[in-house]
């Protein structure tokens, strides 16, 4: 484009094959370090950009909050085995976060890592919640403002099936679970093709 407009403002076409030839070095030089133009880079950075690439696209469009699962029962961490094996009885679930009075997020608690001390009665007030959770790596939390692309990239990494989300001061928010996940961006790309 730049080439033509040359063209048209200096009225000649006598420096076409020059200006042809720095428009396509330069454009092959620049190419490798900069994939967006000008115009697309503020975009690109914010992670507002929708490019051809439909994944990427999907994964930008789709509201990580709508994904989050909150029926999880969470437990103090100054309780006992018996606060979680209580737990346990009124739970649907496996899993149960470990939350202090502020609500911040310490650990987890996984029922098949406690099963052997579950049936063992005489442990229930020896031992503490503290000493039965496990602690998460950051890896494995996602903050609820970040994008759903974010929270993909994480479940790569930590090769976890349930990610912890949390607020930005690292409250317990709820859980974001893999299955789920994908499962809606399924349905997300399905309704997107037959509009």
């Amino acid at each position: 484009m730049g080439v033509f407009l040359i063209a048209e403002i200096t009225g000649g076409y006598a420096l076409m094959a020059p200006l042809l030839i720095t428009a396509t070095v330069t454009y092959i030089c620049v190419q490798p370090f900069e994939k967006h133009s000008i115009y697309a880079r503020k975009l690109a950075k914010k992670g507002d950009l929708l490019t051809h690439n439909k994944d990427a696209s999907a994964w930008q469009l789709m509201d990580l909050n709508k994904l989050i699962e909150t029926n999880f029962t969470p437990v103090h961490p100054e309780g006992h085995l018996r606060d979680v094996v209580e737990a346990i009885k009124h739970s649907k679930r496996n899993l149960f976060p470990v939350v202090d009075d502020q609500g911040k997020f310490l650990g987890l608690i996984v029922m098949d890592d406690i099963r052997q001390q579950m049936f063992d009665t005489t442990l229930y007030d020896t031992l503490t919640i503290r000493e039965l959770m496990q602690t998460f790596p950051d890896s494995a939390l996602v903050h609820s403002g970040e994008s759903l692309a974010e929270a993909v990239k994480r479940f790569k990494l930590s090769n976890r099936y349930n990610l912890i989300v949390v607020d930005d001061a690292g409250h317990y928010i709820g859980f974001l679970s893999r299955a789920n996940t994908f499962s809606a961006y399924r349905r997300f790309v399905l309704e997107s093709s037959e509009e």
